[in-house]
């Protein structure tokens, strides 16, 4: 028996009242007493009973009324209420239920009746009580679990500023070579990432990075390549421009010696392009192959052997191959796959023949006709993966 329990008769017949509270007081429930309407409400408001009994004939104020004011106030809605009365009219039951009362008992009273209909009121009572504390305790972490988001939303926004900030703010304006792009994240943070940057008066450096995996361990990972990429080796007045595939063997050992957690594998394509000579060397390691796409819409793979960077120590293979003018090169993340062209296909077969279909147009509008079938025409068709496209052209 839970002796916190507190219960409060209303009755204007001592006789009654004594013999209630006798009843109830040996089960071991706290019992009050009031004689009349405001004192019971008085004492409603200053104890909170968990249970009522009033009579329905209590002066000042009856029992109904009681009821009735009870179960229309916030806070004491759900106290249970029994109506006691002299009356052996059926009116008067039906009556008391219409105003919200949860139990009847008929004067005289049983000890054995008013026991049994008080236990089972006050279970119930409890089970609500204990329902209505776990719902607060349930809000309250509701609200620091938003807190939370909040507060989560604001650091990835962050996030978000200072990885977009590390992109290319503008490309490079080199004579002989133009460049176009697009980058779209699946998230507020993105494991692809690209950078295009000018060597020398007559080499231009770019790349395409995607580290496996999504969200912030992803986006923290590009920050480290876009900080560990070595792409120039200077002494004193000279320099010597690192061919890619040193640079991809330098970042790959920088990754495996880190011993970073989150099993950081990676994709690239690093590429050099000279603008005098019209020569593109390039090399990968796991990223899909580089797509030279020629003037007369003929397109190949640059296919050349190179594994994901971060598992073990490897040497990679750089390869050259001359551009005649108006010749395209595509750089392009796996984000791509996923997109389904005008025939149904889908993967890079698919996008090749996309980008060749197009390959008459100025830069700009084969990436943003490329763009409007990944994307959607307005930009706003939801990708399951990041997509970066770089797209290079010959002059």
């Amino acid at each position: 028996m839970d002796k916190t329990q507190k219960i409060l008769i209303a009755d204007a017949d001592p006789e009654s009242i004594t013999l209630a509270g006798e009843v109830l007081q040996s089960q071991g429930y706290r019992v009050g007493y009031a004689r009349d309407g405001i004192q019971c409400m008085d004492l409603i408001g200053r104890l909170a009973p968990d249970l009522v009994i009033v009579d329905s004939h209590l002066p000042k104020i009856d029992g109904l009324e009681i009821a009735r004011r009870l179960k229309n106030e916030n806070g004491f809605h759900f106290i249970p209420v029994i109506i006691s009365t002299a009356q052996h009219d059926p009116r008067v039951r039906t009556k008391a239920i219409e105003y919200g009362a949860d139990d009847y008992l008929t004067k005289p009273i049983s000890p054995i009746e008013l026991s049994a209909r008080a236990k089972s009121l006050l279970r119930i009572k409890k089970l609500h009580d204990s329902l209505e504390q776990r719902n607060a305790e349930i809000s309250q972490i509701n609200e620091r679990l938003e807190e939370a988001y909040a507060r989560l939303d604001s650091e990835l926004r962050l996030a978000q500023k200072l990885q977009r900030s590390l992109l290319p703010q503008s490309l490079p304006e080199i004579p002989g070579v133009d460049f176009a792009t697009r980058f779209v994240s699946s998230g507020r943070v993105a494991g692809d990432f690209y950078d295009i940057f000018r060597l020398d008066e007559q080499n231009v450096g770019f790349y395409i990075v995607d580290a496996i995996g999504h969200g912030v361990p992803a986006a923290l990972l590009t920050v480290f390549i876009k900080k560990g990429i070595k792409t120039k080796e200077i002494s004193g007045n000279s320099y010597r421009i690192i061919p890619p595939d040193e640079v991809l063997a330098n970042l790959n050992s920088d990754l495996i010696s880190e011993d970073l957690s989150e099993s950081p594998f990676v994709t690239i394509c690093y590429c050099i392009y000279n603008t005098k000579d019209r020569v593109l060397e390039y090399a990968r390691g796991g990223h899909p192959y580089p797509l030279l796409l020629k003037g007369d819409g003929s397109y190949r793979q640059l296919e050349v052997e190179g594994a994901l960077l971060g598992i073990v120590e490897e040497q990679f293979t750089a390869e050259k191959v001359a551009m005649d003018p108006g010749d395209k090169l595509i750089l392009y993340s796996d984000g791509v796959d996923a997109a389904t062209w005008s025939d149904g296909s889908s993967g890079q077969e698919a996008f090749g023949r996309a980008c060749a279909a197009y390959h008459d147009m100025p830069l700009n509008e084969l990436v943003d006709r490329v763009s409007q079938t990944v994307f959607g025409e307005n930009g706003d068709k939801a990708v399951d993966d990041d997509v970066t496209i770089i797209a290079m052209g010959s002059e």
